[in-house]
């Protein structure tokens, strides 16, 4: 499974017009002159997942743009099932299905300002829940570290989400 497309909207060089950043696979460079955009798309790969590591700074709201403010993130099922990672075969064997090069999931986060600072929120669906529920990591603001979850959360849609 790997990230296929990543859509911004009002976030630093998006805020005039959409950036979409589709990736043809797996990539470990992003290449680009000054001004290009680079920045953007790494924050919105930042903000665009609910939970990350390793964490960074707060981004200032100075970033946001007028109107339309969010991040889609699209995840794709590899082209050929013997190149799948772990991730996907797991997702898959879940749920009964076997899939290739079609999309694994995908989800939307709005962006607002909060205390000078730029705050994204899921925009609630099935995608979202689901993202959620394999999340491999979590971090635990009790303890202020990064813990592997090595269980995968299983619920119904209908199901009330835990407290």
């Amino acid at each position: 499974m790997y990230l296929h497309t990543l859509n911004v909207r009002g976030f630093r060089a998006s805020s005039e017009a959409e950036i979409q950043v589709q990736l043809p696979g797996r990539f470990s460079v992003l290449i680009g002159s000054n001004g290009a955009g680079k920045t953007t798309v790494s924050e919105a790969l930042y903000l665009g997942h609910r939970q990350t590591f390793p964490r960074v700074p707060p981004i200032n709201s100075a970033a946001l743009g007028s109107g339309d403010r969010s991040i889609e993130v699209e995840y794709w099922y590899e082209r050929e099932a013997s190149e799948e990672g772990p991730l996907g075969r797991m997702i898959q064997a879940q749920a009964g299905v076997s899939l290739t090069d079609a999309q694994a999931m995908r989800w939307e986060r709005q962006l607002s300002r909060s205390l000078g600072t730029v705050r994204a929120q899921n925009v609630g669906s099935v995608e979202t829940e689901l993202a959620d529920a394999i999340s491999p990591v979590d971090f635990d603001p009790e303890v202020d570290a990064v813990t592997a979850q090595p269980f995968v959360r299983s619920f119904e849609a209908s199901d009330e989400q835990p407290q």
